[in-house]
């Protein structure tokens, strides 16, 4: 949110490098920028793999269930 393209792309980067650990991952932590949403590939890319997670049977959670849960 207000950061620069480097910034965003650096983001990307390491999203990219921790798929295969978040995998496995007990909590994954989400967030979603909603500038230009509707036409960010970026955003797309989140919302299926979320949704994946869903049907795989994933179960969101707001901060103090996870707090709680761990």
């Amino acid at each position: 949110m207000g950061t620069s393209r480097f910034h965003d792309e650096l983001a990307q980067l390491g999203a990219h490098l921790l798929a295969p650990w978040r995998t496995r991952a007990r909590l994954v932590s989400v967030f979603l920028h909603p500038q230009g949403a509707p036409r960010s590939l970026v955003c797309q890319r989140v919302l299926r793999e979320l949704a994946q997670e869903f049907e795989r049977g994933g179960v969101p959670l707001t901060y103090g269930e996870a707090i709680r849960s761990s």
